[in-house]
C-alpha cells in the first residue's frame, strides 16, 4: 500500500447495496483525494452495483485505487446488523496493514481532503478526525424543475443542490487492535469505533482540525425520486421501518425546511435544518395514526 509522505498507510473502508448510480462517483473521488486501497462489503446488490465495483477491480474502468471485494450472499443480506460492519473491517485489515482507516459509504463523498485531515490528527497526536456531514435532500424545488434533477447521467454533485447541515460522527480512526464493532460477549473487551462512550472519541480529535475546520463529507442518501423509492421498496420488507436518516416524507419543503442551497466553493455554515426535525416528527405521528386507525 502507498504510503503518504509521512510514512502513513491509509485503507478506507465501505458497506452497499444497490447504489450503482453513485458509487463510481465515491470511488472516484476518494482516488482523487490519494486514497490508495478501498474494502468492500457488497450486500448482494441486484441493480448493477456489484458489476461496477469488479470492474473498478480489474481496471475495466480505471479509477487509480485498488479494491478489495467481499459479497454477502443473500441469507446474510437479508438484515443490517453490526456484525456486517465487522466483516468489513475484518476485510480491510485482511487486505493490507494500515495506521487509519476511512469509513465512508457509497454515498458519501469528501469535499475537502481526508488525507490532510488525517495527516493534521497524525502530527497533533488525535486519535481521530470527525467530519462535518452536510446532508443533501430532494426538496419540491428539486421536483419542480423536472427532468433534468432525475438525470442520472448527471453528476450527483450537479444533480443535488440543498442541505442542511444535520450531524458529525467518527468516520476516520487511527487503527488499534482492540476496535471491534461485537458485542463483548462475542468478541471480549473492545471500543467501537462508532459509539462516542467506547473510547471518548470527541475528546481524541485534532485541536487544530476543530479551529481551521473539519473535512467535509457530502451524504447523498436520497439522490432522485426514482431512486428514493427503489431504497424504499428494497429496505422496508427487509425490516428497516425507517431508512438512512428519513422517514416516508423525505421529499422536503427547502424553504419550509430552511435549507441551504450550495452552488460551489462557499458554503453556507450556520445551522439550517433548524425545522426537519419538526416535520419529521410530524410525519411520524401521522403515520402512527394511520397505522392505529
Amino acid at each position: 500500500m502507498d504510503a503518504l509522505p509521512s510514512g502513513l498507510r491509509v485503507m478506507a473502508m465501505m458497506l452497499c447495496r444497490n447504489e450503482a448510480d453513485v458509487i463510481a462517483e465515491c470511488i472516484r473521488s476518494l482516488a482523487a483525494w490519494g486514497v490508495p486501497r478501498l474494502a468492500v462489503l457488497d450486500g448482494c446488490s441486484d441493480d448493477g452495483t456489484w458489476e461496477t465495483l469488479q470492474d473498478i477491480q480489474r481496471r475495466k474502468l480505471d479509477l487509480g485505487i485498488e479494491l478489495d471485494l467481499l459479497r454477502e450472499d443473500q441469507a446474510t443480506a437479508a438484515r443490517f446488523r453490526e456484525d456486517k460492519r465487522e466483516m468489513l473491517y475484518a476485510l480491510a485489515r485482511r487486505s493490507a496493514p494500515f495506521d487509519w482507516v476511512i469509513s465512508i459509504d457509497a454515498d458519501e463523498i469528501y469535499h475537502t481532503s481526508p488525507l490532510e485531515a488525517i495527516e493534521t490528527a497524525e502530527a497533533d497526536g488525535a486519535e481521530c478526525v470527525i467530519p462535518f456531514i452536510p446532508e443533501f435532500w430532494v426538496t419540491m424545488d428539486d421536483v419542480r424543475n423536472g427532468a433534468l434533477v432525475e438525470d442520472e447521467r448527471l453528476s450527483v454533485q450537479q444533480r443535488r443542490r440543498w442541505y442542511s447541515w444535520c450531524w458529525r460522527e467518527n468516520h476516520i480512526w487511527r487503527e488499534r487492535a482492540e476496535l471491534h464493532y461485537l458485542p463483548d460477549e462475542q468478541q471480549g473487551v473492545h471500543r467501537d469505533p462508532y459509539r462516542p462512550d467506547g473510547l471518548g472519541w470527541p475528546t481524541l480529535q485534532s485541536p487544530r482540525l476543530l479551529r481551521q475546520g473539519a473535512p467535509i463529507q457530502k451524504h447523498y442518501p436520497i439522490r432522485s425520486v426514482r431512486q428514493g423509492i427503489a431504497k424504499m421498496g428494497d429496505r422496508l420488507p427487509r425490516g428497516r421501518r425507517y431508512f438512512g436518516k428519513c422517514a416516508e416524507s423525505w421529499i422536503v419543503d427547502e424553504e419550509w425546511c430552511g435549507l441551504a442551497r450550495w452552488g460551489g466553493p462557499d458554503w453556507d455554515t450556520s445551522p439550517t435544518q433548524h425545522k426537519i426535525r419538526e416535520w419529521y416528527a410530524e410525519a411520524r405521528r401521522r403515520a402512527a395514526a394511520r397505522e392505529g386507525a
